[in-house]
Parts: C-alpha cells; structure tokens; sequence
C-alpha cells in the first residue's frame, strides 16, 4: 500500500459533510463514510451486484423472508454490522443513535443534499420535521446553539433506535426504491462531535470523523483534498471497499478519466431545462414558458452534441416508465418573448444552440457559465443567483423502479409546486401496483411537459469511465453516475 491515486473532483467544501452530500464529493463520501446500504462493483454493469443495494453499516437489507420487514411493507427494522468503528480517541463503534442523528442533521435547512426530496416523501413524519427544524432555526440558521436546542427537543417519528445496535425506519407507504433511497450517501451515521457545528457547512473539516478506509488529511485552499488510511478501518467488516493506496488525492486539474458511451445501461437524460418561475421572472408567465418550450427544437440541439439524440419526454428509454405521453403542441400565444437569462455548466455548446433558437422566436438570451458550487446551489440549495432557465442534465442514481428519481427532484423546485406535490404524493401512494404506479408517473410527466416545468432536450448513453491514467481498466459505479468506483481499483502494474 505505497501507491497515490490522483482523482479529479470538483469539490466546495460544505459538500464534504455527508448531510450535504451532493454529486461532486460522492467519491470522498465513497472512500470515508458508510451507509446503511451500498452497492458492489459488479464485474459488468449487467451483473444484478452492480444494482442492487445490498448492506454496508447494516448487517443485511431487511425483508419479509429475514423479518426485517413488517407485513405493512412500511417498516424497517436494520440491525448493525458488528465492528465498524469512528476514527476517534479511543475509536468508538457506530452505534444505531448515531444513525438517527445522521437522519436528522439531512433535514436542516443548511443541508439540502442531492435526493432530499426523495427521503423526504419516504420516511414517515420527516417532511414534516424538516418544515418544523426551518422554522425553528429561522434567522439563526448559522447559529449551531439553535440547530442543536432543535435536535434535542424534536425528532423524526419514523426513524428510532431500539438500542445500540438496531433501529427501525417507518415509511410513509410501501415503496419499491425504499432500500435504493436509504443507500443516499447523505443517509450516513453522524458522531455525537456532529453536534458542535452547522450541517452542511466548511466546519465540518475540523470534526470530521471517517468510518470507510480512508479519512480526510488535509484541505488545501483551492479545494483540493488528500485522503490518508483510516487506522480503525476493519475490512473484514467492509463488503463494497478495499483499500490499496497509501494516499489520495482529489484535485480539479487531475488527470481526467478515459470516458467512453456505455450501452448496457438505460439511456440518461443528457439535457433539459429547468424554467424559473418564481414571482416577477418572465417565464412565471404561463404562455411565456410554453412559448419557450416551442421554440426549443430538441433535433436542432441534439444536431450540435454527437451521440445525443431529440428527447420527447423526461424519463429516458430503458428506465422504468411507461410509453412516452404526447409531446404537448402548444399552440401560439400573444405573448411578448422578452429577455432571458440562461445558464450552464461546462455546456457552451448545447446552450448556444438553445439561446438561437430562442433568438429566432423573438428572445433575447443571454448565455452564462456557472461554476460547479454555484450550479449545484441551483439544482439543490437555496442560490442568489436568478437565471431565467438552467440547462442540466439528470440521471438515477439507481435502475429499477426509478420514476421517483427522474421526476420528483427536477420538480422540487418547479412550476406549479403544489400541483405536483400533489400528483407525485398519488403516484407514491399507488407504488404497490405496477399498473398503477406506471400510469400516476405517467401523469407527472404529461403535466410535466404541458406545464413546461420541465423542458426535455437531449437523450443517450451515459458516459463510462473506462480507464484512469496511470491505472488502466477501472470498474464505473451506476449509483456514481458510472464514474470509476475508487474503492475497487487495483494498484498499477
């Protein structure tokens, strides 16, 4: 173990907090912190290891055949792998309270990490306690006297511990993704030291503690961060992790991985846009948005990024969806077109052929980079900044049963939020039958497009890392947006 692995990352970092747990630091999260549930780098991404979550902190994943799973399909009861420790003085074991604070410190409103929606509609009662923890922190939010008077006085109704070793997660109703969405790197275990300091925020360096191989060593001031082995790391407690370099290291200028379309994998969504309308912008004009969503012509954009192909709809093909709703015909409006503002990340050339064709129908756009912190606040977070229309692009962190992780996040932030709270909550409800799951999803999605909450542009295959330099072939991660898995690469030859 004398070997460095160098890895580009762009980190901010806040993100470093696993509450926070956001895609740019996922590979820290992969390397330093466990989860109640995780995934094994299967030896091809057909391979159901690669898939399916299986236990990390727990001891197994709980179902009706181990009795981890009650009759109602609503409640968890997860007992805890025997030896995983905190890099402390002395090291300390893991125990299921440290779990529940890990649930707890996600609902704070200085976290929002990517796939808040998604535990907050799962877990019985959590929604609410993250409405009630904003409220009671409200103008304090920077204050850790208020995060902590709150912690300590409320709680999550679906998530306790029965002892040391054992907790139980209640859900709202029986959900098909429900393991997929408790192995969220943000739904990691959280030391008592947690207690000390803002979720979410850059003091969480100063306490970090590590329960995967490797922790974190030093942050240097242009966000680059080296990892050291973890002294208490047991792996014969570790099923998904191996451990073979002496150090890492994670900067923005390292080298970038050989990446290459991998079709064993659904389709991703390669871009959309995500209008804004919130009170006073242009496009809070219903007729304005539709009118944008018109003048978009996905066959010209997909013109412009090869291997990129016209979308029709939000879910990509080979996901679990239904057959493609009707792309709406808006029909023209007297609406003036107006200024725009859109915004981007390392995008250029997709969102030039999108500013001309909104050009062509009238618009005045302007096209501005983001960087990865400031697009990441758009996408999660609470952003100063006010663009008019965001182009990302989106993919599920997991395979099967996957109408919730396409759908609901880019519609937390939407259009019409309280007629998709509602429409997403029927489709929740209907998750025991296939039939009807398929058809409540499918009905998000139409008024997705109707409303133009959401603007599909681009379908493909995703991009695989296939090599790193210096390093040769590497296993991608389907739950890393098939980056290359850090904790299962073998030392050069």
């Amino acid at each position: 173990m004398t070997a460095d692995l160098r890895l580009p990352a762009p980190l901010a970092p806040g993100d470093l907090d696993p509450a926070r747990a956001r895609p740019a630091a996922e590979l820290v999260h992969r390397l330093t912190t466990r989860t109640l549930f995780g995934y094994r780098a299967g030896p091809g991404l057909r391979d159901w290891q690669a898939v399916e979550p299986v236990g990390d902190l727990a001891a197994m994943v709980p179902s009706t055949y181990n009795a981890g799973l009650g009759a109602s399909l609503r409640s968890y009861v997860v007992h805890l792998r025997q030896g995983v420790r905190w890099d402390t003085t002395p090291p300390r074991p893991v125990t299921a309270h440290d779990v529940v604070r890990g649930f707890t410190r996600v609902c704070a409103p200085t976290a929002r990490p990517a796939g808040i929606e998604s535990l907050l509609s799962l877990v019985r009662g959590m929604r609410a306690y993250a409405e009630r923890y904003a409220e009671a922190v409200a103008g304090h939010e920077h204050d850790v006297e208020w995060h902590w008077a709150f912690q300590a006085a409320d709680s999550i109704p679906g998530v306790f511990a029965l002892d040391a070793e054992s907790l139980v997660v209640e859900l709202e109703q029986p959900a098909q993704d429900a393991v997929d969405v408790l192995a969220l790197p943000c739904v990691a275990p959280a030391p008592v030291e947690y207690d000390d300091f803002v979720p979410g925020t850059a003091d969480f360096l100063r306490h970090a503690r590590a329960t995967g191989p490797y922790r974190i060593a030093e942050v240097a001031p242009d966000g680059g961060i080296r990892l050291e082995p973890n002294p208490v790391w047991d792996p014969a407690t570790d099923p998904l992790r191996q451990r073979v370099f002496g150090t890492v290291t994670l900067r923005t200028d390292a080298p970038a991985p050989d990446l290459r379309p991998e079709a064993d994998v659904p389709e991703v969504l390669r871009a959309c846009l995500l209008p804004n309308a919130a009170p006073g912008r242009p496009l809070a004009d219903p007729a304005r948005r539709r009118l944008v969503a018109s003048a978009v012509d996905p066959e010209v954009v997909a013109a412009h990024l090869p291997g990129a192909r016209a979308a029709t709809r939000v879910i990509p093909p080979g996901n679990s969806a239904g057959p493609a709703p009707a792309r709406p015909g808006f029909r023209p409006a007297d609406v003036t077109a107006g200024d725009l503002v859109l915004v981007h990340l390392n995008d250029a050339v997709v969102a030039e052929a999108v500013a001309g064709c909104l050009s062509r129908a009238g618009f005045q756009v302007t096209v501005r980079e983001v960087t990865a912190a400031q697009h990441a606040e758009l996408l999660y977070g609470r952003s100063d900044l006010e663009p008019d229309l965001v182009l990302t692009s989106w993919a599920a962190r997991w395979r099967h049963h996957n109408y919730r992780a396409y759908l609901q996040p880019l519609l937390t932030r939407s259009v019409d939020r309280p007629v998709f709270d509602v429409l997403i909550e029927q489709a929740l409800r209907a998750d025991s039958d296939p039939n009807a799951t398929r058809a409540a999803w499918a009905a998000v999605e139409r008024e997705a497009l109707e409303r133009a909450a959401v603007i599909p542009l681009l379908h493909g295959p995703p991009s695989a890392a296939r090599a790193l330099p210096g390093m040769g072939p590497v296993t991608p991660l389907y739950s890393l947006g098939l980056a290359a898995d850090p904790a299962n690469l073998a030392l050069p030859v």
